[in-house]
């Protein structure tokens, strides 16, 4: 669990990427069983100054259903 006063960037470098996108499959996937395939709008954002040039590390996407 994390701080509740820890950075959000600090927060998202502990997740692993490999399980979020099997949890997000999954949850498109339920979307897509329980509006029995309906249009389901989903938004993406890049967290404003997110990206580190330094470590070479992408920037972070919010992503919402």
């Amino acid at each position: 669990m994390t701080h509740p006063h820890m950075a959000p960037s600090v927060a998202y470098e502990t997740l692993d990427t490999g399980q979020f996108s099997a949890c997000f499959s999954r949850r498109v996937a339920d979307l897509a069983n329980i509006t029995e395939g309906e249009v389901t709008a989903i938004d993406g954002k890049c967290l404003r100054r997110s990206i580190d040039k330094t470590s070479k590390r992408a920037a972070i996407y919010r992503i919402s259903t």
